[in-house]
């Protein structure tokens, strides 16, 4: 029976760390699982001694205490290095929460993935939201699962594989990653371990699994009473409490996968006779240097640029609306020639779906206070 770990990394939460184990106390193991606390040296001794009298019913229980201050990522990245004693460890930061069902799936998941080269990682979590802010619902055809080029780290499994396979992509590339095209805003991210792992997704052709329903969920903002809890963060996201049942694993010949900026990957449509394969730019967040096809798609009419097909948008998500071939006038297709970075403004952003910012959020009102005015 293959093994496997639940590995928390710790610093200095001690509530959060209480409600992510009473969560997991609360989840049904098909075997015995083990427990490790990965601490980081905070200064105070807290989560150590609360560590040390905590009692794991289900498997055997580690500390490891790091004497010095380590930080996020070389701690999830020690995490990812205890692979050497387990088949695949889950890594859950402590201001988690997971599914009664989390183990049921990563260990489902982990059987039905584990000798795939082409998977990087087994996410536990679903998002709602996309980390570009927009909302995200993927193409599924009746799959538990889809894969997307994009990191796990509110929740994921590692296989011996699995990591080993990015240890060594990661020391022979070392922290240059600026020639990767990954998304702008994650290559500014100064102490992720998270930015490098989706730059070797990107650079390999990798992908991680997702879940449809999710199994984790970030933890409520909480206050001094329950009255205070907030729970407007997009990142809390509803968790799976359906009865155990047979999950159907998508194959990795998937009809549609997900980049990196959260697009189908790629599309083939039909053009002058031909079928054409094509990159999406819905969301206007690539460069140049993302756009791999002869051709690309935007939400954005260019101007003095030839357009070689349109659609209309009539069905989320909005790539099925070149998949169906609805007519109108909202999505069109360039030649990559002639890409332009462009930037969504707040209306369009509202109409696609994008989260604004509170100066956006306030410029957009206005406009429509114009607007109505004019009327």
């Amino acid at each position: 029976m293959d093994s496997f770990a639940v590995i928390i990394p710790c610093y200095n939460r001690l509530d959060t760390l209480k409600a992510l184990l009473s969560s997991l106390e609360r989840a049904h193991y098909c075997q015995g699982v083990s427990l490790v606390f990965s601490i980081d040296n905070s200064g105070s001794d807290l989560i150590v001694k609360f560590a040390e009298k905590y009692n794991w019913r289900f498997g055997k229980k580690t500390i490891i205490h790091h004497k010095e201050k380590i930080g996020l990522r070389k701690n999830i990245i020690s995490c990812g290095d205890l692979t050497k004693d387990y088949d695949a460890v889950i890594i859950l930061e402590d201001d988690l929460l997971v599914s009664p069902s989390f183990f049921d799936y990563a260990s489902a998941a982990y059987e039905f993935y584990k000798d795939n080269d082409i998977i990087a990682g087994i996410s536990l979590y679903s998002y709602r939201m996309s980390e570009n802010l927009h909302e995200f619902n993927p193409l599924t055809y009746g799959y538990d699962t889809y894969f997307i080029q994009w990191t796990s780290s509110w929740g994921q499994l590692w296989t011996k594989r699995q990591w080993a396979t990015f240890k060594e992509w990661y020391n022979k590339k070392g922290e240059d990653i600026t020639a990767i095209p990954i998304p702008d805003f994650v290559k500014t991210w100064t102490h992720s371990w998270k930015k490098y792992n989706i730059a070797y997704l990107v650079d390999t052709n990798r992908f991680y699994v997702y879940p449809i329903e999710s199994y984790t969920s970030v933890q409520p903002t909480l206050g001094t009473h329950v009255a205070e809890v907030k729970l407007n963060n997009d990142n809390i996201v509803p968790l799976c409490f359906g009865s155990k049942r047979n999950l159907i694993f998508q194959p990795y010949n998937a009809t549609i996968v997900y980049d990196c900026f959260f697009e189908v990957k790629s599309l083939n449509v039909e053009l002058d006779g031909e079928t054409v394969t094509v990159d999406l730019n819905i969301y206007g967040n690539k460069t140049k240097d993302s756009i791999t096809q002869r051709y690309f798609v935007s939400s954005k009419r260019l101007s003095n640029t030839k357009v070689f097909r349109k659609w209309g948008i009539t069905t989320i998500p909005f790539e099925t609306n070149i998949i169906n071939s609805n007519e109108g006038d909202d999505l069109f297709l360039y030649d990559s020639n002639n890409f332009l970075r462009v930037e969504l403004t707040p209306s369009e952003k509202v109409a696609f779906r994008v989260k604004l910012t509170i100066k956006e959020r306030i410029l957009y009102y206005m406009q429509r206070a114009i607007q109505l005015l004019r009327q």
